[in-house]
């Protein structure tokens, strides 16, 4: 019996000192404190600073060009219109003709206008004597000056129903206001038209004007009587001058209108032809930095990683943290690309910019050129000859 309770009293004691540590906390204690040590040290290795590539940028003067796509159109287009009713009596040129300024395109029947001029005329030599004695009369004080104002009245409207006259008879004929092309003709001989019916559309093709619309980011550097270079699809080349740049922007494309003229004296150049247009920009600072470089934010806005203190203070001067800068594209090439939107001595982050963040702590490290590594081939060639030197020497 007692034997009995000595055991039970020994289970009693094995039990109490097996659950001791979890009734009193140690082991959770301890688990806790290993939970949060591998937190704390997982976190710091997170927050490390990260090492990126900088190179330090100066700005240069860039001579830059925009090339942008154009249509070229007639620098005038006038559509002739009668200017009296009457039949046409004579075509004298078709569609596609070139024409000289005051050759006559089409003419009407003259009818009873040269009748109606000569009545006018005559009238006029009468009233020019009725003027004639009344001044007589008047200077011999036997007229009155009531009568002398009266034939000078009459005198001025028989002028006046002269070149009326005149005009009517002169505009049966439909001349080319100036040298150019029959574009179109609305009107075939025998056909009656009315004053103010069109009649012909004239197009002026020499010089040629070249419509354009530039973004807005570069309209700023282009002024009218500026210099373009045109580039046709028939491969020909022409130097141009722009002679209209728009004040306001389209509003759906925020692209500005810019003309170029362009001489043209064979007529070789049709309108409605597609052309490429180059723009000299004049000249501004902007720094050249590789393509690599390029870097979007959230909001999808370009621009470029730099590198900063993290602030004012002592402690945080000898901090160095990543700073996104937007910027503007002015000119690719190749391999590197001119923006404007930095200042002399920024350090611009070429290498390591995509794993870092705004406001991110980084070492920075001023980029050099890599030293060129040996080939691997090279390499085991060399270890598989002096191999077979070594077999050689055993044997031997």
């Amino acid at each position: 019996m007692n034997k009995s309770y000595l055991i039970a009293f020994a289970v009693l004691v094995a039990a109490i000192l097996w659950m001791l540590p979890a009734l009193t906390g140690k082991n959770h204690k301890d688990a806790d404190d290993t939970t949060v040590a591998g937190k704390n040290a997982a976190a710091g290795a997170h927050m490390q600073a990260m090492r990126v590539d900088v190179m330090t940028v100066t700005a240069k003067k860039l001579a830059a060009h925009v090339v942008v796509n154009g249509q070229t159109q007639a620098s005038r287009v006038v559509d002739l219109r009668a200017r009296t009713d009457g039949k046409i009596a004579k075509l004298y040129f078709d569609r596609g003709a070139h024409v000289k300024e005051g050759d006559v395109i089409a003419a009407m029947e003259v009818e009873d206008r040269q009748a109606v001029l000569e009545r006018a005329r005559a009238l006029l030599q009468q009233r020019k004597r009725e003027y004639e004695v009344a001044s007589g009369l008047k200077k011999q004080g036997l007229g009155s000056q009531v009568t002398l104002e009266t034939a000078r009245a009459n005198l001025e409207v028989a002028k006046a129903d002269v070149k009326r006259a005149e005009l009517e008879l002169s505009y049966i004929k439909i001349k080319a206001p100036f040298d150019g092309v029959l574009e179109s003709r609305m009107i075939e001989q025998g056909a009656y038209i009315r004053k103010g019916d069109s009649v012909a559309q004239f197009v002026d093709l020499d010089p040629i004007d070249i419509t354009t619309y530039v973004p807005e980011g570069h309209i700023s550097r282009i002024a009218v009587g500026g210099p373009a270079d045109v580039d046709l699809p028939s491969g020909k080349k022409a130097a141009g001058e722009v002679f209209f740049v728009a004040s306001t922007a389209n509003t759906e494309t925020r692209t500005f209108r810019v003309d170029v003229r362009i001489p043209n004296p064979d007529h070789d150049i049709a309108g409605g032809m597609t052309a490429k247009v180059s723009f000299a920009l004049s000249a501004e600072d902007a720094f050249e930095l590789p393509l690599s470089a390029l870097a979007l934010n959230d909001g999808g806005i370009v621009g470029v990683k730099t590198v900063r203190a993290a602030g004012e203070t002592a402690d945080e001067t000898d901090r160095a943290i990543a700073a996104f800068v937007p910027v503007q594209i002015l000119e690719e090439g190749s391999q590197s690309i001119w923006v404007e939107g930095l200042h002399d001595g920024d350090s611009v982050i070429t290498l390591g910019h995509e794993f870092v963040t705004d406001g991110q702590e980084v070492v920075a490290v001023i980029a050099e050129a890599a030293a060129p590594e040996a080939p691997e081939t090279d390499m085991q060639d060399n270890d598989e000859s002096a191999a077979e030197e070594e077999a050689e020497d055993i044997l031997r």
